[in-house]
């Protein structure tokens, strides 16, 4: 069994949980105060959540004004100002209740989040920082992560290494290999909590049936080809004895290539993919990325622009064939090499 958080009960209890803080809170005072912050609830977690989405505040901000472009945002006079003027701002938070109630609804659902699907957490911390540079975002909100600390800094030390989204997912997965089974239970960090509202940990998550192989299917379907779907991109999954569309020299034969992705069982999952570099979904640039380039997103992306270029779908497997094949030593008889091949064969079977 796998299981995934339940988002609808999420947002339920963090808005229970920010309505009895709000409640206990705004009853005396009509302005939240931040040396108030750091004692709000009984979870520091939660406490210092807050504080780093002011934080990202200040940067979206600080971003907006770098954008200008008759001032030097750089010069180093000009940083000094920015950092006293950040500490100066700092100390003269003042936030009425209806600014604050959806910072502190943010902060419980980020807090849950990062305690029981620390993998989710950081994909969602990836589309928060979309725009900013993924270093000194990580770095600078280090010192707000206190839950599985080991696991994050491991992370932080990633990002001098990486520099895009997608490097950036597979180094913290192979880092949850390292650290996963280390990590402090869930409930444990989230018992705090408790003292404010009740926190139901079974019903935090779906629990959701494994997926079984069939055994003697053709291909399973994918459910989009088109980018921008988050649902998970199943892999095709072919029959041991089909027919290899390997050549005895060990490359790709285009001609059985072709022949096989034209048969009519192919036809259910055939899509409109007018580019490669724009139209492969997330998840597949996830696998390929793993699977066939090394781990390396930068050779997937030059291997795709080289791909678009092709005049044909017998161009574009030569290509593989001369320029990332021999370096790579793919298994042709893989079904991530097969679905690649796909692809391609679905960009180039209308031109043919």
């Amino acid at each position: 069994m796998s299981q995934s958080i339940d988002q609808s009960y999420l947002k339920e209890y963090s808005l229970q949980f920010t309505k009895r803080i709000c409640s206990a809170y705004f009853d005396t005072k009509q302005h939240l105060v931040g040396e108030d912050i750091m004692q709000l609830t009984p979870s520091k977690q939660v406490n210092l959540m807050i504080i780093k989405s002011l934080f990202m505040a200040w940067q979206t901000e600080l971003e907006a004004l770098k954008g200008n472009p008759y001032f030097d945002y750089s010069d180093p006079e000009v940083e000094a100002v920015l950092q006293e003027f950040m500490n100066v701002l700092s100390r003269a938070i003042r936030i009425e209740r209806s600014n604050f109630e959806p910072l502190l609804r943010q902060a419980v659902e980020d807090s849950i989040t990062l305690a029981a699907d620390p993998v989710e957490f950081l994909e969602n911390e990836l589309e928060y920082s979309a725009g900013l540079d993924l270093e000194v975002y990580f770095k600078g909100n280090k010192k707000y992560i206190k839950w599985h600390k080991a696991l994050w800094e491991a992370f932080v030390q990633t990002t001098e290494k990486f520099t895009i989204p997608e490097s950036l997912s597979m180094a913290f997965d192979e880092l949850m290999d390292d650290y996963g089974k280390n990590l402090e239970p869930a409930d444990q960090l989230l018992q705090p909590l408790q003292e404010v509202y009740p926190l139901e940990i079974e019903r935090l998550f779906i629990r959701q049936r494994e997926e079984k192989k069939e055994e003697i299917p053709v291909y399973r379907p994918l459910p989009e080809l088109k980018i921008g779907s988050t649902s998970e991109v199943k892999t095709p999954v072919y029959e041991e004895a089909a027919r290899s569309i390997r050549t005895e020299n060990n490359v790709i034969d285009p001609a059985l290539a072709w022949e096989r992705f034209e048969q009519d069982e192919y036809g259910f999952v055939r899509g409109s993919v007018r580019r490669l570099s724009e139209d492969i979904g997330i998840n597949q640039r996830f696998m390929f990325t793993r699977k066939l380039f090394s781990g390396n997103p930068e050779l997937l992306n030059e291997a795709l622009a080289k791909l678009d270029s092709s005049e044909s779908f017998f161009d574009a497997v030569e290509l593989l064939n001369q320029n990332f094949l021999p370096e790579l030593q793919w298994d042709i008889d893989s079904e991530e090499v097969h679905e690649f091949l796909f692809l391609i064969f679905s960009k180039f079977e209308d031109k043919e």
